[in-house]
């Protein structure tokens, strides 16, 4: 009998309890998710299309002067230290090189971009919380409407998004999993977002922390050491360490993008110098309030609730998103001034929280009060009705917005006089004169901001010179380089002679005599 035994195995130094719970299936995809997912992306591209229909061009000017600047980086590739970052100017000059349209090209980048963050929330959701929460998440983040805009826009969003989603992912995976692959993968796509916006650098900053604690954590309860752990910890730095040296060595301070930042807010609203530190810490999340109020209270209290319900599941997604919400509001409020475009500094939070938002709503339709009786079937009751209407009225509340897409920009007189101005290009001009200057007021003021919707909405980048010197104009007339004229009377300047003319809106074009 005693060769039939089985040898007692020594047991490895091995706990559970900092590991995640196991929601049934929670790392299986089958079909079902998917179709799920691929069903998001047709709701997607629907609504895309639609918001187009009913009159959305771009967000802001944002959008199109990336464009332009990603057209100039293609004309001449180079390496530049600056404001921006630099990757999405690489993408955009490389959606350019490959279809030349300098309005499409880029809404195709977009496009793309927001059916990769669809597809990681909806894996990041299936992951915490299984196939259903993954289906749901697909669903919700497919109707968001600054997802739908942005991904028919110019704007970096939807690039740093679809980066920031695919770390969050890497990380979740790893977290359930403790394969340092996926962490690995994730961190290669943080470091990618923090090339495209700022934000991405308080995203390393609480990745790092979390990696780095969790991972310590994990091996010593496992008895071993992660190699990757550390790599995925420190390699969302890496393009960091390279812009603050590249900084260094060219304007003496690593931190030299960071002050012109600030030094441009100012100038664009010289009112916010003065503001207290109460209220530049409240600035960004108020910005957020006035535009997603909804979404960022239905959010948060999902996140606070599976904190309440799967700590271990749950928390290091939620530290990681609200860290960084928190760790930018102290930074910003403290060094950088405030300016424009506030309401999408925490916005990538709140698109990250959306597998929250699902997982929250089938959490409480499964919820199992305990007790007994008519008591409990009634809390359960409850909970459900909670849940269904929750989403019923978020994506209502997601309806609404999306029927009245943003028009702000460009602004009516600049839309009505692009199609106008096409027109006139395509006429040939017999002199061959290969310049279209449109003069405009002064920057910062937003009535500057149309050159760049001009150049792009006629598809003339290099013929249509915008300016706001009107010794340009008199050159190029002097010089016979312009086949046309176009003047903003806001700009103050008297119109030059001209063959003939019109006027769209505010805007005058003129014919040059002809020699």
């Amino acid at each position: 009998m005693d060769r039939l035994r089985t040898p007692v195995q020594p047991q490895r130094r091995e706990a559970t309890l900092a590991l995640p719970e196991t929601p049934e299936r929670f790392l299986a995809h089958p079909h079902s998710l998917w179709i799920a997912i691929a069903a998001a992306w047709g709701i997607r591209l629907v609504l895309a299309w639609l918001s187009l229909r009913l009159g959305f061009v771009e967000y802001n000017a944002d959008g199109f002067t990336r464009v332009i600047h990603g057209y100039e980086w293609l004309q001449n590739p180079r390496w530049e230290v600056g404001v921006w970052l630099p990757l999405h100017f690489w993408l955009l000059g490389g959606a350019l090189a490959i279809w030349d349209n300098l309005y499409l090209a880029p809404k195709l980048l977009a496009t793309l971009a927001g059916l990769a963050t669809i597809t990681n929330l909806a894996l990041v959701g299936a992951t915490l919380a299984g196939r259903r929460a993954g289906a749901l998440t697909a669903l919700v983040v497919a109707a968001f409407p600054y997802e739908v805009w942005f991904s028919v826009s110019g704007m970096a969003e939807p690039v740093f998004h679809a980066f920031v989603s695919g770390a969050a992912l890497g990380l979740a995976r790893w977290w359930v999993t403790g394969s340092s692959r996926p962490l690995v993968l994730g961190a290669l796509s943080l470091m990618a977002a923090t090339a495209v916006r700022y934000e991405g650098w308080f995203y390393a900053a609480v990745w790092a922390a979390l990696v780095l604690g969790g991972g310590w954590l994990r091996g010593w309860l496992r008895g071993r050491r992660q190699a990757g752990v550390v790599l995925g910890a420190l390699l969302p730095f890496l393009f960091i360490g390279v812009w603050l040296q590249q900084n260094y060595a060219l304007f003496g301070d690593p931190l030299a993008f960071a002050r012109e930042t600030a030094a441009i807010k100012t100038e664009l609203d010289p009112a916010n110098v003065s503001a207290s530190l109460l209220q530049r810490l409240l600035a960004y999340p108020r910005a957020l309030l006035q535009i997603v109020r909804v979404v960022v209270v239905a959010s948060t209290g999902a996140a606070l609730w599976l904190l309440l319900r799967h700590p271990r599941r749950w928390g290091v997604h939620v530290v990681f998103v609200g860290g960084q919400a928190l760790l930018l509001i102290l930074v910003t409020a403290t060094f950088a001034n405030l300016g424009p475009g506030a309401e999408r500094y925490l916005l990538s939070n709140v698109v990250l929280l959306l597998p929250a938002l699902a997982a929250a709503a089938l959490d409480l339709w499964d919820l199992r009060p305990t007790g007994w009786g008519a008591t409990s079937r009634n809390v359960q009751r409850a909970a459900r009705l909670v849940a269904v209407l929750g989403v019923v009225l978020l994506l209502a509340s997601f309806g609404r917005r999306l029927a009245a897409p943003p028009r702000d920009y460009p602004d009516p007189d600049t839309r009505d006089l692009a199609p106008v101005l096409t027109t006139a290009l395509r006429e040939p001009d017999p002199l061959g004169r290969p310049f279209v200057p449109v003069v405009l007021p002064h920057p910062p003021a937003d009535a500057y901001n149309a050159g760049y919707a001009l150049r792009i909405l006629t598809g003339q980048p290099d013929t249509v010179v915008v300016t706001d010197q009107p010794a340009l104009l008199t050159d190029m007339l002097a010089t016979h380089g312009a086949r046309l004229w176009v003047v903003d009377t806001t700009a103050e300047v008297d119109p030059p002679a001209a063959e003939r003319s019109i006027t769209v809106g505010r805007f005058i074009i003129g014919w040059p005599a002809g020699e």
